[in-house]
């Protein structure tokens, strides 16, 4: 059982890297692949794992680079229930921006607000000021 869980490990580490590489160069169809298989490499019940917290938002992040704001909206929900996840500010941005996105501005307004407490102004980056507009002048 044990040797089974290391290639488990394994597996998903090698998913993840490969994941992480095609994201950092564009190619987000094909990290989509990798963290979707990597997913499903994550045991029972998935949202349990630390793991699952990361893999989320790993595809909230190619969702959010494809536009596909209510994947991202599907993906960080599920994120939240997962350890770390609500502590998590970037997610908490992703999150807030596809509410935005999505015209739900209570909610976008929430979770933006929770990434700037925790991560200041810089959590905001290089995204869309629009973002940052938006909380600081509601």
């Amino acid at each position: 059982m044990s040797n089974n869980l290391n290639n488990i490990e394994v597996s998903l580490d090698e998913l993840c890297n490969e994941g992480e590489t095609y994201l950092d160069g564009g190619a987000f169809n094909l990290a989509y692949d990798r963290f979707n298989k990597a997913l499903k490499l994550v045991p029972d019940p998935k949202k349990e794992h630390e793991t699952t917290t990361w893999i989320l938002g790993q595809l909230a992040e190619v969702y959010h680079q494809l536009q596909d704001f209510n994947a991202v909206r599907k993906a960080l929900v599920f994120a939240m229930d997962c350890p770390g996840g609500t502590e998590n500010p970037f997610l908490q941005l992703r999150l807030g921006q596809a509410f935005y996105e999505l015209g739900e501005l209570e909610d976008a307004r929430t979770h933006l607000q929770i990434a700037l407490d925790k991560e200041s102004k810089r959590i905001f980056g290089f995204d869309d000021p629009k973002y940052y507009e938006f909380i600081t002048t509601q």
